[in-house]
């Protein structure tokens, strides 16, 4: 998911029952991306709906 949004993974922690997770949201990147462009991530992950593809 990191790849696809505007999220750094800065640090992580894989205990024996659960996991640590800091992110960074890039809130400037994210809101200059148009809705094309966040479609187009979004089917990155999904498959989507006839609409969107």
């Amino acid at each position: 998911m990191a790849r696809v949004f505007a999220i750094d993974v800065c640090a992580y922690a894989v205990m024996s029952n659960h996991t640590h997770v800091v992110l960074h949201v890039n809130k400037e990147q994210a809101l200059s991306w148009t809705a094309g462009a966040v479609l187009l991530r979004w089917q990155k992950l999904h498959q989507g709906t006839v609409l969107t593809q």
